[in-house]
This record gives structure tokens, sequence and C-alpha cells, in this order.
């Protein structure tokens, strides 16, 4: 059971709980770990997008810390295979009659894994990863809002990037620094013109798990389950956490 501690300084603890979330399982476990139709490490991605989140924040004088938390916080909900094993494990609690939201399960599994890291979760800080996850609503807190405009840039870039003989390295400095100097320069949180514009040209493409795949994850997230330290929806957490390749 997670317990919610105050603290004294809200500043000092996002400075703090910035550095705890780099050394976190949830973090470092993204260097394994890639979309289906990409080889490239989740991790470089998520690490683009906190240092463009950071650059915005100082840029608009938001807290950059609290701003790049999040968005590590966002990216790192990142079971293997990605948004394919997300809809996975959804099908999974849904076919155990586990009731649970995605956003509910992103939440739960962030401060599960921070909290086992020895971090301390805030009533403050649980209350953003809320608003964060919850997508039926528009964010109000500025840096809210930024997480989830970082989080979005990295994944339609990522699309672009499976339809496009752009070298990516250029594609994906280029976005992002569009991103950041759109925001800075207009004071608004706004996406790129370029990247919709991108976007609209890009088809649709679908890549799903093999049936294989689905079945070995579903076996997986089973056993998990079954010796789950503590509640058994743990073990539900602690496979997110894993590469299942």
């Amino acid at each position: 059971m997670i317990q919610l501690m105050e603290v004294k300084d809200n500043k000092k603890y996002y400075e703090r709980l910035n550095i705890g979330i780099t050394m976190s399982n949830m973090w470092n476990s993204l260097q394994t770990k890639s979309e289906v139709g990409l080889d490239k490490s989740e991790k470089g991605y998520q690490q683009i997008a906190k240092t463009m989140a950071g650059n915005i924040a100082r840029g608009l004088d938001l807290d950059p810390n609290l701003s790049e938390c999040l968005t590590m916080c966002y990216g790192s909900f990142f079971p293997a295979y990605g948004a394919e094993g997300k809809k996975a494990i959804m099908q999974f609690m849904k076919e155990k009659g586990i009731e649970m939201s995605e956003a509910d399960l992103a939440r739960n599994y962030v401060e599960y894994d921070l909290y086992s890291s020895g971090n301390v979760i805030t009533p403050e800080f649980d209350q953003y990863l809320q608003e964060l996850f919850d997508y039926s609503k528009e964010p109000t807190t500025p840096e809210v809002e930024l997480a989830r405009l970082s989080g979005k840039t990295l994944s339609s870039i990522k699309k672009i990037e499976m339809n496009s003989k752009i070298n990516q390295v250029d594609l994906l400095y280029a976005l992002t620094k569009d991103v950041e100097n759109n925001c800075i320069s207009s004071g608004n949180l706004i996406q790129s013109q370029k990247l919709q514009e991108m976007l609209k040209s890009v088809p649709e493409q679908n890549i799903q798990l093999s049936d294989d795949k689905k079945r070995k994850i579903y076996e997986d997230l089973s056993t998990f389950m079954e010796f789950a330290d503590g509640e058994p929806i743990n073990g539900l957490y602690e496979y997110i956490g894993t590469d299942e390749r």
C-alpha cells in the first residue's frame, strides 16, 4: 500500500524526484524496449522528450523539474511492445475481470515503481499524475499540459519515422526544436505546425502483435500476478517494468 506523504518544500521535492526518476526501474527499463515497428530504444526518445519539456518550461517560467518529472512519468508507462503491449494488457485485465481504467493503471504503475525505489509520493504529485493520465479531461496545470505535449510530440514523430525515409536523427532534432521555438516565442504550449502537416501525409499503419506474442504476454502476466510480492495486482505493475523480449 502506497502512503502519500506531505513535504515542506515542493520545489526541493521535485528536484530530488527528478533524480529519483532517472534512477528508477521504470525509466531505465525503457533502454531495452521499443514500439512495434521501430528498433530504436524508447529511452532515447523519452530522454529527448524530457529535455524538450525542461527547455520549454524554463522559457515559459514554469517549474522545469516538475515538467521533466511528469514528462518522464508519462513516457515511462511503456510495457514491452509499447502501445500494442498496452492493448494486450488491457485485454488481459478485461478477460480476468480486473476493473481498472488505463489512466488508473498508468498512475498506479508509476507510483508503485517510484515508491518501491524509495521515492516519496506527495498528495500534490498524486493529483498531477491523475490529471496527466486522465485523457477524458483537458489539463489545467501548465506543467501537466507541457508533459502531455512532449509525450504526444514524440509519439507523432515515431509514427512519422515508421513511414518516412527522412534521416531520423535530423527529423527528431528538427521537429522537437520546432516545438520548443514555437512554444517559447508564442508564450503558449502549442504543437508544431510542421509536425501536424507531416502527420497528415503519413498513412495509417496498424502493426499488431502476433497471436503467439499475445499469448506469451498473457502467460507472463498470470505468472507475475501469481507470484507477486503482496497483492496480486502488484504483479501487473511489476510486469510492465520488464521487457518481454
